[in-house]
């Protein structure tokens, strides 16, 4: 099995695709996006594929474009919106609203109060809630999500090369509240840095610049990452909520599986595929409209 495509190797399988299928093309970054977006694809309409990372599907998108490829459409995260990373102009890439899928998935259905209420205890969680003041569930993840995006954020921004993917989320959370260590945060991103170099006067200059980015983020939602939403979620669902030893991954699938196509179809991207595909005289979607 191919575990990886450069931009080159992906167009060259647009291309022998097309000579055999008139379908429309959706390349996607990863596998947890086929998954997410896959069921509400209508298979007969459209193929979705693999995209190998952000990297290989903008470029095999920019070489379909430029090579006059009819019918393939690339759905990209989003990340932090066209600031620190530049939203590409091709009317063949569609963005999430969030940052991910995940994320955008997370915030605009109400799959993750399905998936609690079947995965734990009623009475531990409310409980656990109720002693924080009612707290949503929304909001307890934004508390964990929200600093380990904004220090995503400022290590690409100021170019320092820290190592978030696949973070140890449960490390940093410091209390039953979801607050989080950002000292500690600091420190196990950079000692996870092969390339980072981080002195101990730094860690305080990130601080301050994370600390600076929460307080100027108007929506901390769009600093979030599905990656570091699912963790924080499935520390409060073993840790308070009676869920045992549920793994990440199955949470995470059980997510994308609970949204449904009326939640999907008031996202933006829903409606940015829509019009992609009624431009060609293709309904995309599965979803009634």
């Amino acid at each position: 099995m191919i575990s990886n495509l450069s931009k080159d190797d992906l167009y060259s399988q647009i291309v022998m695709l097309r000579n055999v299928d008139s379908r429309a093309f959706i390349i996607v970054e990863g596998e947890d996006d086929l998954g997410a977006l896959g069921p509400h694809i209508d298979a007969e309409v459209a193929l979705i594929m693999l995209g190998y990372g952000k990297v290989s599907a903008l470029g095999a998108i920019e070489l379909a474009d430029s090579n006059s490829v009819a019918d393939v459409l690339g759905i990209i995260d989003r990340d932090w919106g066209g600031d620190v990373s530049p939203l590409h102009p091709s009317p063949n890439v569609a963005y999430t609203d969030y940052y991910d899928i995940g994320a955008t998935l997370i915030f605009a259905s109400t799959a993750v109060d399905r998936v609690v209420a079947n995965l734990t205890s009623k009475v531990h969680r409310e409980g656990h809630l109720r002693s924080l003041g009612d707290v949503k569930i929304g909001e307890l993840l934004l508390r964990v999500a929200a600093p380990l995006g904004a220090l995503r954020r400022v290590s690409v921004a100021d170019s320092l090369e820290l190592h978030l993917r696949d973070f140890p989320v449960h490390e940093v959370i410091a209390d039953s509240a979801g607050s989080v260590n950002l000292e500690r945060l600091i420190r196990i991103a950079a000692s996870r840095s092969k390339r980072a170099k981080v002195t101990a006067e730094d860690i305080s200059v990130i601080r301050s610049r994370v600390e600076v980015q929460l307080g100027e983020t108007a929506d901390p939602a769009h600093l979030c990452s599905g990656h570091d939403l699912v963790p924080a979620l499935a520390y409060f669902m073993r840790q308070f909520w009676g869920a045992g030893r549920l793994s990440i991954k199955v949470l995470s699938g059980a997510i994308r599986a609970a949204v449904s196509c009326a939640e999907l179809a008031t996202t933006s991207l829903f409606k940015e595929v829509e019009r992609w595909g009624a431009a060609r005289a293709l309904h995309i979607w599965t979803c009634p409209t």
